[in-house]
């Protein structure tokens, strides 16, 4: 595992990468979260102010694991993962745990980015799979390196 500048964590032991059948196309990002995240989101971060704006990248936002996994299935080009510990607002259980292992499982090789604060999560979520750990005010810029990183 590398720890990168600042809260970026990178789990290196994941292998494989993003097919980005045009350079033209945005990517797309899926964005599993609660409600609660997106409107605590800071300003320029918000799902349709995400990276979207600049015309980078197309958000799909979840706000349960259900939802996301509809959207993982409906969507087999999305290019990265984007995920709060507690999607369903229930912060007794981090529901996220299902959504990485469904994704791993289902053979998804492009970044999945845990969004938390809480180091234990980092630890416990980077040895289950996701790629990156950050704190919200770092999302953009390491989905704009782990996208660019995950391309071959």
């Amino acid at each position: 595992m590398f720890y990168g500048p600042g809260s970026l964590k990178i789990n290196f032991f994941r292998k494989g990468g993003v097919a980005v059948n045009n350079p033209s196309d945005k990517p797309k990002v899926l964005v599993a979260a609660g409600a609660d995240y997106f409107d605590k989101l800071p300003k320029g971060l918000h799902p349709q102010q995400l990276p979207e704006a600049l015309g980078e990248f197309q958000i799909i936002t979840a706000r349960t694991v259900e939802e996301a996994l509809a959207h993982f299935q409906s969507n087999p080009d999305i290019s990265a993962v984007v995920t709060t510990p507690h999607i369903d607002d229930q912060l007794y259980r981090p529901h996220a745990m299902e959504l990485i292992r469904h994704l791993l499982k289902a053979g998804f090789k492009g970044p999945i980015i845990l969004v938390s604060y809480c180091q234990n999560y980092q630890r416990i979520f980077l040895e289950e799979g996701c790629t990156h750990a950050v704190g919200k005010e770092k999302v953009t810029d390491v989905l704009r390196e782990a996208i660019g990183l995950f391309k071959h």
